[in-house]
């Protein structure tokens, strides 16, 4: 069950973060791309906690 809520929050975490990069490039607006940069930095950690529990024998 965690394993596939990661998958779902690291899947709309994803789009959000390609949006917000495409909308802040398109409009110019560095708070929009910067946004987009920490939805990166959670993409990289959900992802580690992902592997981390792949790794798990226990779980």
């Amino acid at each position: 069950m965690k394993r596939l809520l990661i998958k779902i929050a690291l899947f709309i975490f994803t789009i959000l973060m390609l949006a917000c990069l495409g909308l802040g490039i398109y409009s110019q607006d560095l708070l929009i791309t910067a946004i987009g940069i920490l939805l990166i930095f959670c993409i990289i950690l959900l992802s580690l906690e992902y592997k981390k529990m792949l790794s798990n024998p226990f779980d």
